[in-house]
């Protein structure tokens, strides 16, 4: 089974049509994976192997051969997913990001700061994502941020989002018994 498949799962929405047909699919979908360990297993595992430590020592910028960050794959992905393991915890009925880490603070799955630093990170990234795809030309459109072409207060934010996910990383590594 695909994790990434699955959470598509989780965020059904009806657009048009009577939602009722949806939510059947969404709800077992939902209650498979709360009952189910190798769900949150695979889960961690797609955060973990999918996104290299986007921080090196000392807190420099983790960039790929063009010299750029992918800000959905570092940033973005790790955060979605996280909310969404943390959240089946919550119940699984939250639909976005924010809303995830909002019900996994209410049930006591994330601490209240953890979910506050967790849900700016993620909005930080958006908003990071959001301009730079909006200043790419619109046959060149992606989510590779150049951060030498950030103002130094923006690296500095930059890399307390990194630092975030990095956070998050070992806080994951903890709880599924990997070896840092």
């Amino acid at each position: 089974v695909s994790v990434r498949r699955t959470a598509h799962y989780f965020d059904l929405r009806t657009i048009a049509g009577p939602p009722e047909l949806l939510e059947p699919i969404r709800g077992q979908a939902v209650r498979l994976a709360r009952s189910r360990e190798r769900y949150s297993q695979m889960n961690a595992g797609k955060i973990l192997s999918d996104t290299p430590p986007p921080l090196r020592w000392p807190r420099r910028f983790a960039v790929s051969r063009t010299g750029t960050i992918d800000l959905k794959a570092l940033i973005l992905l790790p955060l979605t997913l996280m909310a969404q393991r943390v959240s089946l915890k919550a119940g699984g009925e939250q639909r976005n990001t924010l809303d995830r880490l909002e019900a996994a603070a209410a049930c006591g799955a994330l601490s209240r700061n953890r979910a506050r630093d967790l849900a700016l990170a993620y909005e930080i990234a958006c908003r990071f994502r959001l301009d730079h795809v909006l200043a790419c030309p619109d046959d060149r459109r992606n989510n590779d941020l150049d951060p030498d072409g950030l103002a130094p207060y923006e690296r500095r934010l930059l890399k307390s989002v990194l630092l975030e996910v990095q956070v998050l990383r070992r806080l994951l590594k903890l709880e599924a018994g990997v070896q840092p």
